[in-house]
């Protein structure tokens, strides 16, 4: 039986968890950002807190700092509003996208960018999202995805995953269901040369692994389980047939990557299935992230 009553509420994790009904569950970072003050910044910044919303991130503003604009007395500043912000913006994938935007330019501060990442902590201060997850029942399973994007000239690839709960092992084949209650996702590069699109695939799986314990801790917090069923999906047959026999194609190192996934995987209880390019949610985190060149 769920711990969370319908009409109750708790908090987890800096998340406020609304039980609606059996079928209904809100998350929100209401809390979260209410609690978060942004008056010291505007003290560094030695201007008054605008009346009106801030209305989105233009061009101009997610610009990197230039040469003549860096200035590195705010990159502490910087770093500090940044980690608020990517930690604010964990209920909407299209605005976590701001948060990798002024990230990028940590290494090149400036009053500038220091002042963009106010103004973006003052809006979602104003429009709190929240994510609504319908028709999961008192039993949720775990879908988990994840992909690589590998371009071929310069050896570079994009890592991603998506988290999505639903109430049963079964995927529904329509695009539509595909996007409903997406629980977490992520993107980033990976942080070296990667010899082949199989190696990617192989960095990804991991980049999931070790985030998908604590995504897993907070839904059997919302649930008040003990234990749920996870289910994570490849559309590469390559690293499919890998992971069953164990072994890579690539070399020692992804190796030893390799039989780490398959460690935590069991640990988790989690089962690996192929899937469908077409169906793999974790392709919009990479693919559209590499433009241009040859991709696998």
């Amino acid at each position: 039986m769920c711990v969370i009553g319908e009409g109750s509420e708790r908090k987890f994790s800096g998340v406020d968890i609304f039980r609606v009904s059996t079928e209904e569950i809100h998350l929100s970072q209401v809390s979260y950002l209410e609690n978060t003050d942004t008056a010291p910044l505007w003290e560094i910044l030695k201007e008054k807190r605008p009346s009106k919303p801030w209305k989105g991130l233009d061009g101009k503003s997610a610009e990197p700092s230039t040469e003549e604009e860096v200035n590195n007395q705010y990159e502490k500043p910087i770093r500090t509003g940044v980690e608020t912000l990517q930690w604010g913006v964990r209920m909407n994938p299209l605005r976590a996208v701001w948060g990798h935007t002024v990230a990028q330019s940590i290494s090149k501060p400036s009053r500038r960018v220091f002042k963009t990442v106010v103004c973006i902590i003052e809006m979602l201060k104003g429009h709190p999202d929240k994510r609504v997850f319908m028709s999961v029942g008192l039993v949720p399973v775990v879908h988990a995805y994840f992909d690589a994007a590998f371009k071929f000239a310069t050896y570079a690839a994009r890592l991603g995953y998506v988290v999505r709960i639903l109430h049963s092992i079964e995927l529904r084949g329509d695009l539509r269901s595909l996007l409903e209650n997406w629980i977490a996702w992520a993107t980033k590069r990976a942080g070296r040369k990667v010899g082949s699109s199989t190696a990617g695939e192989v960095l990804a799986f991991e980049f999931l692994l070790k985030k998908l314990f604590g995504i897993v801790a907070l839904i059997k917090a919302m649930w008040g389980l003990k234990k749920v069923r996870v289910i994570v999906y490849t559309d590469f047959g390559p690293l499919h047939d890998q992971f069953q026999s164990s072994k890579a194609q690539t070399n020692a190192t992804m190796q030893c990557v390799l039989e780490w996934c398959i460690q935590e995987m069991r640990v988790l209880g989690a089962d690996l299935q192929w899937i469908a390019r077409l169906k793999n949610m974790a392709n919009v985190m990479t693919k559209c992230a590499l433009p241009g060149g040859e991709m696998a």
